[in-house]
Formats: C-alpha cells, structure tokens, sequence
C-alpha cells in the first residue's frame, strides 16, 4: 500500500483492494448487500451491520498477516485501521459500494 495524503483517500484504496480480493464472496447491488453462502450454495441478503463487516474484518486480518510474512510492517499497521467493525459502516463500505455500482455500469468484459 503506497502513501496517500488524506485518510479518504487510502480508505478508498483499502476499499479497492477488499472489492477485488472479496470477488465471489461480497456483492452490492443497488443499497442492497450479499454474501455468498458456502451451506446453501447461493447468495444471502446481508446488512452492512454484522455479517459483512465480519467477513471484512476476517479479509483485513488475512491482509495483516500477509504484510507482516513479507516484511511489510508500515503496510500492516495501515490495516490495522480496519479491524473495528464499528467503523467499516463509514469507512470502506461507502467506497465499495461505488466500485461496485461503478463496475456495474461498465460493458461486459470490462469490469
């Protein structure tokens, strides 16, 4: 993770980087939120609230980890910042919900 000069704009790269890496297991469309299911085989209508910050917070801690094994200590503690749950509402979620509507409107293929 490069340096930015604002908090928002490194939330906004944090929040690209969760949208590529949950590819499969999170999507937005509309105001609407889903997770994939593994028990059921399909997507689950979720809230911002609980299921999906956890499934957030579990990606942040896998990036942490993945960090720190390549010596990236600064970008690790940049992580760190996500690991509230309380806080993934207003920071990252915003942002990714606007890459997903974003990557909506591309033609096939493009997004």
């Amino acid at each position: 993770m490069t340096r930015y000069a604002t908090v928002q704009e490194q939330d906004q790269a944090c929040a690209a980087i969760l949208v590529r890496n949950l590819y499969g297991y999170v999507k937005c469309e509309g105001r609407r939120w889903y997770l994939w299911d593994d028990d059921n085989g399909g997507w689950k209508r979720t809230t911002v609230g609980y299921a999906l910050c956890n499934r957030i917070v579990r990606e942040v801690e896998r990036l942490i980890v993945q960090a720190v094994m390549e010596d990236r200590y600064e970008d690790a503690r940049d992580w760190c910042r996500y690991l509230d749950p309380t806080d993934i509402g207003t920071r990252l979620t915003p942002h990714m919900a606007r890459i997903y509507r974003e990557n909506q409107a591309l033609p096939r293929g493009q997004g």
